[in-house]
Parts: structure tokens; C-alpha cells; sequence
């Protein structure tokens, strides 16, 4: 697995990933989102022989960055994949906030053990739950 910059040439498999990913959320992004996101922000993709199964969006335009989106394909899940964006991205961002929902104890257990910790609770964030601020400070 490599993981790269993610190019223009990529969003066409952004987009399928981020639709199969968030498919019942409202807030997933689309093809102008991330052409926007390409030029501008954090994206980097993982990729096998050329295939793109997974990708991490940091927007890196805060005063602490903020986590996005962290996605992987479910059958390249439990590979270390999200692990291993993550940790690319802390490596070279240092610092990082997020939100997540409540009820995704995989995400946040990951975060956690990243050093990530719970700031607040975020009534009604999402649309089918809570959610919760986390932020992991420099070392």
C-alpha cells in the first residue's frame, strides 16, 4: 500500500468511495467538493497497484487543523489502513481536531488510541445523533 496526494485525476473514485462510505448522510461530499478539496486541502489517498480503496481529508486551513473525513472501503477494513492515513497525517500535521458521532465507537476508540481526546458533547449534530468534539494536541 502506498498512500499519495490525491489529484484530479482521482475524485471520480473519491466520489464512489465517499457514496458508498456516507451513503445515508447528507453531508457527503461531491465531485465539486472535492475538486476544491484537491487544490486546496489535505487529501491523500491509499492506494494498491493503482487502485484508490481508501483517503483521509484534513482541512488545513485552521488554526488546528480539522479532520474530515477518514474513509476506507469495507472489504479493505481491518487492515490497518485507517491506522496508517491517520498516522501519515499526524506526522505531518502534528495537531488535529475532529467530530465524530456517538455512536461510532470503532472511530472513536481509533482516535483514542492516536491520542485524540473527548472535548464536548455536540447535541444534535449529526442527523440521526449526537456528536462529540476530539482533539489530539502536539507532542
Amino acid at each position: 500500500m502506498h498512500i499519495v496526494q490525491a489529484t484530479r485525476y482521482d475524485i471520480p473514485r473519491l466520489v464512489e468511495i465517499e457514496n458508498i462510505i456516507f451513503e445515508e448522510d447528507d453531508f457527503a461530499l461531491k465531485r465539486e467538493n472535492f475538486s476544491y478539496h484537491v487544490r486546496e486541502n489535505f487529501i491523500y489517498t491509499a492506494k494498491y497497484n493503482s487502485e484508490i480503496f481508501g483517503y483521509i481529508l484534513v482541512l488545513n486551513k485552521y488554526k488546528v487543523p480539522r479532520l474530515y473525513s477518514l474513509a476506507v472501503l469495507p472489504e479493505h477494513r481491518r487492515n490497518g489502513i485507517a491506522s496508517q492515513l491517520l498516522e501519515f497525517a499526524l506526522a505531518r500535521l502534528g495537531h488535529m481536531r475532529l467530530e465524530v458521532k456517538t455512536t461510532n465507537f470503532k472511530a472513536i476508540r481509533l482516535y483514542e488510541k492516536f491520542g485524540f481526546k473527548r472535548v464536548k458533547l455536540l447535541k444534535n449534530y449529526y442527523k440521526t445523533a449526537d456528536g462529540i468534539e476530539m482533539l489530539r494536541q502536539k507532542f
